[in-house]
């Protein structure tokens, strides 16, 4: 545990957040894995938090899915 750190803990928590609160099915698997495939969206989200010195040891899910949101108007 003493290697597990804080990023690896939001490279997890995050994406749950994500689909719990988001459907993606209704979207073209091709367009979601060009436009936040690769970890694209998830890097984002938590360089935009950390940006912001919006981060806390644990995000709240609604915190995570105004980042999204943000990036899905933005592609």
């Amino acid at each position: 545990m003493e290697e597990f750190t804080k990023s690896d803990f939001l490279k997890v928590y995050v994406p749950y957040a994500l689909q719990k609160a988001i459907d993606f099915s209704d979207k073209g698997y091709q367009a979601m894995k060009d436009k936040i495939g690769n970890v694209k969206m998830i890097e984002y989200i938590i360089s935009a938090m950390n940006e912001k010195e919006d981060i806390r040891a644990v995000p709240l899910p609604k915190e995570i899915i105004q980042y999204a949101d943000k990036y899905l108007e933005n592609i």
